[in-house]
């Protein structure tokens, strides 16, 4: 079977091996000890990054046919693949705090999806549509319920990280979840393509680290 360094990698056949209830805590495990550009002082809990991806993994809804803990586990090795075959970590200048937050993320991204979709749970005036009055209903739950089994003390592989750090890591957490919000896909979309045209990036120039705004790193990160 190929490993989560392959293309070739599929979650389902791997759950039917290992069992699903190991799939996720595995593949995610993996990649968060693989992820380069480690910072030697930072060392994270490998107990307490288990205990965290278990609890995801309980509350990912096994009844729910797509958005589940094997969609979750498929979207972080394929982040795990830009990352490493991709040269992400190079081109958009990322430190280990990135990747960390961003393998995170994708794990957690359809967190306790409920099977619905956000126009639902807004016609339908739903707890979740009144706690985010409407706006990216099903993605804000995903980033707030996950953020807090993170914080919990016997989940909290985070804590290895000064407090400056945390919030920029919940800050790269949070966005890149509301950023799976399909309603602004197009937008970003053209945004992309905006840059891309305008700094004249091309992959025979190898100049796609131009489409990072460096200026500040507020506009590092919208970027």
């Amino acid at each position: 079977m190929a490993s989560a360094e392959e293309f070739t990698f599929d979650c389902l056949k791997l759950s039917e091996t290992l069992g699903r209830e190991n799939t996720f805590p595995m593949v995610v495990f993996k990649i968060m000890n693989d992820l380069p550009n480690k910072d030697p002082s930072v060392v994270i809990s490998n107990d307490k990054l288990l205990s965290f991806l278990d609890a995801i993994y309980r509350g990912y809804r096994r009844d729910v046919a797509y958005h589940n803990d094997l969609h979750g586990a498929d979207v972080a090795q394929y982040m795990y693949l830009f990352i490493k075959h991709g040269n992400l970590a190079n081109l958009a200048q990322l430190n280990y705090l990135d990747l960390v937050s961003a393998i995170s993320a994708a794990a957690c991204h359809d967190f306790d999806h409920d099977g619905f979709n956000n126009a639902y749970h807004v016609n339908f005036m739903t707890d979740r549509a009144l706690r985010y009055h409407d706006k990216a209903v099903q993605e804000n739950w995903h980033a707030s319920e996950s953020m807090k089994l993170i914080l919990e003390e016997s989940n909290n592989f985070i804590e290895c990280f000064n407090e400056e750090e945390i919030k920029v890591l919940r800050k790269r957490f949070v966005g890149m979840i509301l950023a799976t919000d399909m309603a602004n896909h197009a937008s970003h979309v053209n945004v992309m393509q905006y840059k891309v045209k305008s700094k004249n990036i091309k992959k025979e120039s190898n100049n796609g680290n131009l489409i990072i705004d460096t200026s500040s790193e507020k506009e590092k990160f919208t970027s």
